[in-house]
């Protein structure tokens, strides 16, 4: 049940980041034929893009560790016999696990100081957007990366286990 929650949670957020990448990329389109043709630059689209790359990575990093899309050291197929591959395995998950948990418990000061003092990034009376969201998905994208790997470790270590 965990796994299947866990599987819609981590395709919406990738679903969502994807969408987003879309109109980001409309939008560099439109600024730059909007300052070269027109020399009318959208106002705001450097700001946008670089806060939406943080967003746009931690949205999707749930996704990327439930459908193995991280980078793991084929060293471990090469020198561990087959039989004992899943500790190394279970212990670079947890390991995983563990990072993104500490980023995650980092960032989330930051993210209740942006709330509530209103916190906004870019170019005041030019071009500002609320920072929170991309701190939010800083948070909500660790924890449930995390999660992601203690259930591939919970999966290696059972799988020992029956053996």
């Amino acid at each position: 049940m965990l796994d299947r929650l866990l599987a819609k949670i981590n395709y919406l957020l990738f679903a969502v980041a994807s969408l987003w990448m879309f109109c980001l990329a409309l939008l560099i389109v439109a600024d730059v034929i909007g300052r070269d043709a027109f020399n009318f630059p959208i106002v705001g689209t450097p700001e946008l893009v670089a806060n939406s790359v943080v967003l746009v990575a931690f949205c999707q990093l749930g996704y990327a560790v439930q459908t193995g899309g991280v980078i793991r050291a084929g060293v471990i197929d090469a020198v561990v016999p087959q039989r004992w591959r899943q500790i190394p395995i279970a212990v670079g998950n947890i390991a995983g696990a563990m990072l993104l948990a500490v980023v995650g418990y980092a960032c989330w000061d930051p993210l209740v100081q942006s709330w509530t003092r209103g916190e906004y990034a870019g170019v005041e009376g030019v071009f500002t957007f609320p920072v929170t969201p991309v701190r939010g998905c800083i948070v909500v994208g660790s924890v449930l990366a995390a999660v992601n790997y203690l259930v591939l470790a919970g999966r290696e270590i059972q799988f020992l286990v029956r053996r």
